[in-house]
C-alpha cells in the first residue's frame, strides 16, 4: 500500500502569509532540494499577470527575511507570473518531508496557508512511527491545521497529474458551488468571487481542465479500448 499525506498548515513568520493579504494563489510546480548547499531551487507560479500588484508582492517576498534567500528571475506570461528563487532548505517545511523520505507531489500557498500532498514510498518499516515523527516535526515550525492519511494501491491517475493545481482548484470550486448543475446554481462570476480571481482567469483554467478531462476520459479511453481488439 502507498501512503499519501495531505497537510494544511500555517508556517510561522513565513512569506507565505502574504498570500492572504494579497489574495493570490501561488503554486510550487518545480522544486529541487540541494541539501549539500542548504538551499532549495524553486519555481513559484503566481496566478496573476505581472503588474504593479504582483511586483509589490515579489518585493515583499524578497525582503521578508524568512525562507527565501534570493529571487533569481521573474518570468511574466499572459495568465500568470513565474518566479524563480533560492530558498533556505533548513528553514523550509519541505525539508521536513524530504528528511523523512517523503516525495512532495503537490504544494500550493493561498489564504495565508500552505497546502502539501506527499507520498511515502513503501520502504519504511514503521509507517505509523514515520507519520508521527513527521507531524511532530511539522508542529515545531508550523500550526498544523489538517493532517490526513490516505492509503491506496496505486498513485493517482494521469489525469490528476495533468491538471495543474489551479485547474483542480477552479473545477472543484465550480462543482461544489453548483456551476455544473441543471439549472445552474452558480455563475462564472460566483466561482471567480469564491476564489478571489478574475472572471477571465477562472474561465481560462476551467476550459483547460474540461478539455483535459474530455481528452483523457473520452478520447484517450476510447482509443485504448479499441486497441485491445
Amino acid at each position: 500500500m502507498i501512503n499519501v499525506i495531505h497537510v494544511i498548515l500555517y508556517h510561522y513568520g513565513d512569506w507565505t502569509e502574504l498570500t492572504e493579504k494579497y489574495g493570490m494563489v501561488i503554486d510550487n510546480p518545480y522544486y529541487v532540494p540541494v541539501q549539500s548547499r542548504g538551499i532549495n531551487f524553486e519555481l513559484f507560479r503566481i496566478y496573476e499577470r505581472y503588474g504593479p500588484y504582483v511586483k509589490e508582492l515579489i518585493n515583499r517576498i524578497r525582503n521578508h527575511g524568512s525562507t527565501i534567500v534570493k529571487v533569481i528571475n521573474v518570468i511574466p506570461s499572459r495568465e500568470y507570473t513565474d518566479t524563480v528563487m533560492y530558498g533556505d532548505y533548513n528553514k523550509s517545511i519541505k525539508s521536513i518531508f524530504v528528511n523523512n523520505m517523503f516525495i512532495i507531489s503537490y504544494s500550493s500557498f493561498k489564504y495565508g496557508l500552505e497546502y502539501y500532498t506527499a507520498i511515502l514510498p513503501p520502504i519504511k518499516a514503521s509507517v505509523s512511527k514515520t507519520l508521527s515523527e513527521l507531524k511532530s516535526q511539522l508542529k515545531e515550525k508550523a500550526d498544523v491545521l489538517s493532517f490526513k492519511q490516505e492509503r491506496t494501491r496505486q498513485l493517482p491517475t494521469k489525469i490528476i497529474t495533468e491538471l495543474t493545481p489551479m485547474e483542480r482548484s477552479v473545477i472543484n470550486t465550480a462543482y461544489e458551488l453548483g456551476f455544473f448543475n441543471y439549472p445552474r446554481s452558480a455563475s462564472l462570476d460566483d466561482v471567480a468571487k469564491e476564489l478571489k480571481l478574475s472572471k477571465a482567469t477562472v474561465d481560462y483554467h476551467l476550459r483547460n481542465a474540461i478539455r483535459k478531462i474530455i481528452f483523457n476520459y473520452l478520447i484517450r479511453r476510447e482509443k485504448l479500448d479499441w486497441e485491445q481488439y
